[in-house]
């Protein structure tokens, strides 16, 4: 990517409270961001580098996520079928219908 477009990138965003000035002493870690290349080669993508930040949680305590097998209990019409849908960190969105019965 040329400065232009980092330049072209900040002016855009400028005005949407993405980042703030924190005085010095009030930094406990500190996250970096880079940029990548969309697809047209000339549009940036900024990407956040959060690793030192995120070392600093406390680590959760253990769950049970649901998984597939969790479907099998979904109790529906069966000529309608039922959606899922899940958005991910790449901004994709996946929906999908299930049948039912």
């Amino acid at each position: 990517a040329t400065q232009q477009a980092y330049v072209a990138h900040l002016k855009a965003h400028r005005h949407k409270a993405l980042w703030s000035f924190v005085p010095e002493g009030g930094v406990k870690a500190a996250s970096s961001w880079f940029f990548v290349l969309k697809s047209d080669n000339w549009s940036l993508r900024r990407i956040l580098a959060c690793i030192p930040p995120n070392l600093l949680f406390k680590d959760t305590p253990r769950v049970d996520l649901p998984g597939p097998w969790h479907f099998r209990k979904v109790r529906c019409d069966p000529k309608r079928g039922f959606y899922g849908a899940q958005a991910d960190v790449e901004v994709a969105f996946t929906r999908v219908i299930f049948p039912c019965g």
